[in-house]
């Protein structure tokens, strides 16, 4: 039996041996981060911007760089022929960070698209080099405002145009938070139907109580009528009316509701074109 420990010892330790040896040595270094491949846009992958009348034409991108031991330039690239690039963005030593201000030109009620890169050249493997803005032009039109939801009618409220049907309404009510209601987005397409989806407006207490975020989905056709839930809510058509034009008006309904809790109601909403 010993002799059988001994010769299983000494294999044991040949393998170890033969392992070992075949092992080569390697050192292993960090790419390096500095000169080309070394910067990348913060923020979020796609971010919406409006902009009335009057307001300047211009969004801002931040640029980080995770090497900054040099001093160093940044390009960015886009193909959209609206936006002003700079040169270059040149960086300090030891800067990480810089924030530019691009400006652009638009007509009023029109959206559009831009994606702003980090030049190939330039761009890091170590975050997302692009970013899309949807840039929106509004154009100040007016409306009076027929609410069978609120009881209420208003007279010349401001609503938004940017373009491709796209319509912007913000109602002029505080919540229970005592918070600005959200704009709801309205979308007419070219055959003249009207599309709502769901989406957050206002905080509203229950009956229990309770503050909930309240939601507003199209309801033209009450397939919306008595729905809360976030799956069910999802199959909804989000057809919420038409436009007259006679009129020059939109016909709706709307249905209210907060997720997973209870729905609130529906009612129809008319919306008089003034200009």
């Amino acid at each position: 039996m010993k002799s059988i420990k001994s010769k299983i010892t000494g294999m044991l330790v040949c393998a170890s041996l033969l392992m070992c040896g075949c092992v080569e040595s390697y050192e292993y270094e960090a790419a390096s981060l500095s000169g080309e491949g070394n910067a990348f846009i913060v923020g979020n992958a796609i971010t919406t911007l409006g902009f009335k009348p009057g307001d300047a034409l211009t969004f801002s991108v931040t640029i980080q760089r995770p090497d900054s031991s040099e001093a160093g330039t940044v390009h960015l690239s886009t193909t959209s022929k609206i936006v002003t690039l700079p040169e270059g963005i040149n960086f300090a030593k030891g800067e990480k960070s810089k924030t530019v201000t691009l400006s652009f030109q638009s007509q009023e009620a029109t959206t559009d698209t831009v994606k702003i890169s980090v030049a190939p050249a330039d761009a890091s493997n170590y975050g997302v080099t692009s970013a899309t803005y949807i840039l929106k032009h509004y154009k100040v039109r007016h409306v009076d405002y027929v609410s069978g939801w609120f009881e209420k009618t208003w007279n010349n409220l401001e609503i938004l145009e940017a373009g491709n049907g796209n319509f912007s309404l913000s109602i002029p009510l505080n919540d229970a938070n005592n918070n600005a209601f959200l704009p709801i987005e309205i979308v007419k397409h070219t055959d003249g139907k009207v599309f709502v989806r769901p989406q957050d407006v206002y905080a509203s207490r229950s009956n229990k109580g309770d503050i909930l975020m309240l939601r507003v989905v199209g309801n033209w056709t009450g397939d919306a009528s008595r729905l809360y839930n976030d799956a069910d809510i999802a199959n909804a058509s989000t057809y919420a009316g038409n436009y007259n034009a006679n009129d020059d008006a939109f016909e709706l309904n709307f249905a209210w509701y907060a997720p997973n809790y209870g729905w609130w109601g529906w009612n129809e909403e008319k919306l008089y074109f003034l200009d």
